[in-house]
């Protein structure tokens, strides 16, 4: 719009006037930089010669990219901001010298075409003297966001020109937002539906007004800006009107209502605001007017029948309040006046728009009933109003139209009452229910009959009751709580709990329930009673958690610290066989070996010898069981082991069991001590083969499983991870479900008396807990076995598995051993047969004794210690001890089963050689040298 129509060109009161002041001082500082830029493009023309290092220095200091030409437009120098400019594009900074910047434009293809031969045009102008400079505006837009720059040009005393790129984007943007501001505000000032104008505050006469002013004056544009506003007011309001205009404040100004004339000469009522402002460097005063003519008469009309009406609705309870159909509060009794905080000051209230006390979020909707009840009709709603003080209240209202002699709505009457402390209560009850449906407790709700003969009826039920019985609410509402009974469901309990209820008194029970289809689950349940008035029970309330995973944790803890308490007890006692088994092993051998002669006596050797041997086998198993061996765990590939197993299992199974290898795709490295595997795999497949007397099938197959957190399938005591599975299942006569909780005890089995040991199971199940996996197993009678074991993923492709190469090694001499054994026996075997080998012995019964032996000056090059000695040092301290006095000092340990002292994770210390017992010679013989090696 013109500058005689601009009527927002005030000093910056608004954040878009804040926005534009800014963008105006942007680009007047643009220009200082253009003019300074200018000066140097003339300085650096005026050269006698080519840039030397000052000029250069002056180039590169300039922000702006520069770069100057020769006679012929070729670039001879840029300034360092062109190479940035140049880097930050992917460009080499330095491949434009000696490049034609004549032809580089002329090149140029795209948007910037035109841009670039009009600069081509102005630059051979300038080298032929045809032109003393040159600028150009021009667009080079980044995929961040839109660029401008300006092009100066100016020749040198040489007969070349310098070039400048200045960013102008700052200023080109600027420009365009108060262009966009301009148009904006006055498209604002034109469209308001509400007559506007600007005056001059020293003359009074019209600067601007907007289409709406004199749509509803009837005075043309060019009569208004002939005017002043002095002309529009009765004679006898301008006295008034000059006196506040001399007492006028600066700034905005609410100027109340006045009386305005329209060409017609109708009187209009008005509300008048005003803001202060500079219209074309003159102070002038920008002028909002609402005709309220309207509201004005309906007030007056009113007025005759309101000091009637106030005096019964002052003394009504509710809030009573009269509103224009504009939406304009009229009139309200004095208990509304007292909801919104404006007893004290009416007039705060009356004749202002009515949605100014109703919150933000509910003045649509209450706009809408006011609209409706205004047209004719009636309505109810709840709202938010908001008092003088800020104070928040809910309100329930009733309207209805309130009608002329003529039948026509003159206004809306509405009945409210203060809902705040109900709906509260409401949304207590609904939070209460609405947390009662995501618990995962069941709460149940049941009247309490008085006929004792009368079982308790549901009443209510939460979202729980139906996610876990199955059950929806209106199948259960009205029947008996023994809904969920069944068969396993305690019936004593079940009288104890109603015995309790009838008593009102509260109860805690478990008592197994069914759902809908049948599944049994046990639950927790609490009960209270509710009480009435009169101290007898009305309703019951009970609170029930399904407890049905708890119970099988409990189970499975009972029995896995049954197992562990075998398994100590199993520890215990496989350490004192292998001593004596030691002995009796070693004695077996020796006696064979003298007796070559005497064939019936070597033949008693031999099966003492072999008694000697399955009574370590037993203690083996018995120790792997108790999780007390060492193992050797390695990364394998358990299908390929699997594999290599097949021709073996077939042999020892027979022709009559056929074997079905079923492998998942991909591979499986697991991390296991790969013998104790194959042993646990034999176990299992023998075990398979007697519940098959008559042949069957028997399936080995492998797959992998992850287990998260919180996975329900995840076994209890089964960490989250990687695993890989294998199961071995068979079509044998299966197990009793009274018998199958039993199956890992050692020494418990259902075979003929003589037929097992009783331990192959105990064996597997101990060695996979070691090695920190599971065992799960179903079974029912007629339908076969499975046994599952959960085994630890590696963390690394399976090496190629090598043969174990048997070498005996042969007897040393001369070495000094310090033996130390607290068991007579085994310390008096072991002496013997290291001195027949060879080596000078030292002997000690206990750790202290040892101790001193090494606080003297003997020679001593190996230690040779059992690990469980009595006297409070075990064989790891006494190690400990010996490193202490004497560093360097090997050691060699032996055992009946390990100890935690020698193991981490399920496997031997690196540095630990260990020698089990009971041992022959060889190994004897292997271990202590290969410990004086190491």
């Amino acid at each position: 719009m013109s500058r005689a129509h601009e009527p927002l060109q005030s000093a910056p009161t608004t954040d878009a006037e804040r926005s534009d002041a800014q963008a105006s001082d942007e680009l007047a500082d643009l220009r200082r930089q253009l003019m300074r830029a200018n000066a140097r493009i003339a300085a650096l023309a005026s050269h006698p010669a080519e840039p030397d290092a000052a000029c250069g220095a002056a180039l590169d200091a300039l922000p702006a990219q520069v770069a100057v030409l020769d006679a012929e437009g070729r670039i001879l120098r840029v300034n360092q901001a062109w190479r940035r400019f140049a880097r930050g594009n992917g460009g080499d900074p330095g491949a434009s010298i000696g490049c034609s910047y004549l032809q580089i434009c002329e090149q140029a293809n795209g948007a910037e075409r035109g841009d670039a031969l009009r600069v081509a045009a102005g630059l051979r102008a300038l080298l032929r003297g045809e032109s003393s400079g040159f600028e150009l505006r021009y667009p080079c837009h980044a995929p961040s966001g839109e660029r401008w720059f300006r092009l100066l040009a100016a020749p040198t005393a040489r007969g070349g020109a310098v070039v400048m790129h200045i960013d102008v984007t700052v200023q080109f943007l600027a420009e365009r937002a108060l262009r966009e501001s301009d148009a904006r505000y006055r498209e604002l000032f034109e469209a308001n539906p509400l007559p506007m104008w600007v005056y001059d505050r020293e003359t009074l006469r019209f600067l601007a007004v907007n289409a709406s002013a004199v749509a509803h004056y009837g005075y043309s544009h060019e009569e208004f800006l002939a005017r002043r506003i002095t002309d529009i007011r009765p004679p006898e309001d301008l006295p008034a009107l000059l006196r506040t205009l001399d007492t006028h404040t600066h700034g905005v100004d609410d100027a109340g209502v006045w009386r305005h004339l329209r060409k017609d000469g109708a009187v209009r009522r008005v509300q008048v605001s005003s803001h202060d402002l500079v219209f074309e460097g003159r102070p002038a005063r920008l002028v909002l007017a609402h005709d309220i003519t309207e509201q004005v008469e309906a007030r007056e009309a009113l007025g005759a029948s309101e000091a009637h009406l106030r005096a019964i609705l002052d003394n009504e309870p509710e809030c009573v309040k009269v509103v224009s159909c504009d939406g304009r509060l009229l009139s309200m009794n004095r208990t509304g006046l007292s909801l919104i905080e404006a007893d004290d000051a009416p007039d705060q209230v009356i004749g202002k728009p009515v949605l100014s006390l109703i919150h933000r979020e509910d003045r649509e909707a209450f706009a809408a009933l006011h609209a409706r009840v205004a047209a004719g009709g009636h309505g109810t709603l709840q709202f938010r109003m908001v008092g003088l003080r800020g104070t928040r209240r809910w309100m329930e209202t009733h309207a209805a139209p309130m009608r002329d002699g003529e039948g026509g709505v003159s206004g809306v009457l509405s009945i409210t009452r203060d809902v705040t402390e109900r709906r509260a209560a409401e949304a207590r009850l609904r939070l209460l229910e609405a947390s009662l449906d995501r618990i995962n407790d069941i709460v149940l709700i049941a009247e309490a009959p008085q006929d004792a003969a009368v079982e308790p009826r549901i009443l209510y039920a939460n979202g729980a009751f139906s996610r876990i019985t199955g059950y929806r609410e209106d199948e259960i509402v009205g029947r008996s709580i023994d809904l969920l009974h069944g068969p396993a469901t305690d019936r004593a309990e079940v009288a104890r709990i109603l015995r309790a209820l009838r008593a009102c008194q509260p109860v805690r029970a478990e008592l197994a329930n069914y759902t809908r289809d049948g599944r049994e689950f046990w639950v927790e349940i609490d009960v209270v009673p509710i009480l009435d008035g009169e101290g007898r029970a009305s309703h019951f309330v009970s609170i029930e958690r399904d407890i049905t995973k708890r119970r099988e944790l409990e189970a499975q803890m009972r029995q896995s610290q049954r197992l562990e308490a075998i398994g100590q007890l199993t520890g215990g006692i496989a350490h004192d066989f292998n001593n004596l088994l030691t002995v009796i092993q070693g004695n077996a051998e020796l006696l064979r070996e003298q007796l070559g002669d005497r064939p019936a006596m070597a033949g008693l050797a031999r099966m003492m010898e072999s008694a000697s041997q399955r009574g370590a086998e037993l203690t083996h198993r018995l120790l792997a069981f108790a999780r007390r061996q060492a193992l050797e765990p390695e990364v394998v590939e358990l299908d390929g082991l699997v594999r290599e197993l097949r021709e073996l299992l077939q042999r020892s199974l027979g022709e009559h069991i056929e074997i079905d290898l079923r492998h998942a795709d991909g591979p499986h490295p697991t991390l296991i001590d790969p013998a104790q595997l194959e042993s646990a795999i034999l176990n299992l497949c023998l075990n398979a083969r007697d519940a098959m007397p008559g042949g069957g099938r028997l399936v080995l197959s492998t797959q992998r499983v992850r287990f998260v957190e919180n996975d329900r399938a995840r076994p209890a005591d089964l960490a989250a991870g990687d695993y890989s599975v294998l199961s071995v299942a068979d079509s044998g006569h299966g197990i009793a479900p009274e018998v199958l909780p039993r199956v890992f005890e050692p020494f418990f089995t259902t075979k003929e008396q003589g037929k097992g040991s009783g331990l192959g199971l105990a064996m597997v199940y101990g060695f996979v807990k070691q090695s920190r996996g599971h065992v799960g197993i179903e079974s029912a009678p007629g339908q076969g076995t499975r046994v599952s074991l959960y085994l630890p993923r590696g963390k690394q492709e399976a090496n190629p598995r090598a043969a174990e190469v048997q070498t005996v090694p042969t007897p040393g001499c001369g070495a000094r051993i310090l033996l130390v054994e607290d068991d007579e026996l085994v310390r008096h075997y072991a002496q013997d047969q290291l001195e027949a080998l060879g080596y000078r012995l030292t002997v000690a019964a206990d750790g202290a004794a040892a101790l001193a032996i090494l606080r003297s000056d003997a020679t001593i090059d190996l230690l040779f210690t059992d690990v469980v000695m009595p006297g409070g040092m075990n064989g790891r301290q006494l190690a400990e001890a010996a490193h202490a006095l004497r560093p360097g000092l090997r050691v060699l340990y032996t055992s009946g089963y390990s100890e935690n002292a020698l193991i981490r994770d399920s496997r031997l210390d690196p540095d630990v050689q260990l020698l089990a017992k009971p041992y022959r010679r060889v190994e004897l013989a292997r271990k202590v040298r290969d410990a004086l090696a190491s």
